[in-house]
């Protein structure tokens, strides 16, 4: 059998068709995961330090992956409430003409799998 003879010798000597090669991931949302931009991940992070650290909020991206924004709640009732939840995504869907966005952590709860783009 002639399929793992290339492991057998070493992969530069692999055609390139043998080598086991990963596409890289398409940035944006695929209804389980969101794959993002590392600008977007840097200002999680700043999301993190600041508005969840002291106090409630959501943290939404585009279904692109490319663009972000977050809103701020006075306390928990309003992070948790399903009204000011549609209006923070309303709001983020204006705010990058009309390209739907998903609520990415609710506080510093993530709500989906997600990987950062290098």
């Amino acid at each position: 059998m002639l399929l793992g003879w290339c492991v057998l010798i070493a992969a530069s000597a692999c055609p390139a068709a043998a080598q086991n090669t990963t596409p890289a991931p398409v940035p944006g949302f695929n209804g389980a995961r969101m794959v993002m931009s590392q600008s977007v991940w840097q200002k999680f992070v700043i999301y993190l330090n600041n508005t969840a650290a002291t106090g409630f909020g959501f943290f939404m991206i585009s279904v692109d992956g490319q663009r972000s924004t977050e809103r701020v709640c006075a306390d928990y009732v309003c992070q948790i409430g399903s009204f000011e939840q549609q209006r923070a995504l309303d709001d983020c869907k204006i705010a990058f003409g009309n390209t739907r966005c998903v609520v990415f952590a609710e506080g510093r709860n993530i709500k989906m799998g997600y990987q950062v783009l290098p």
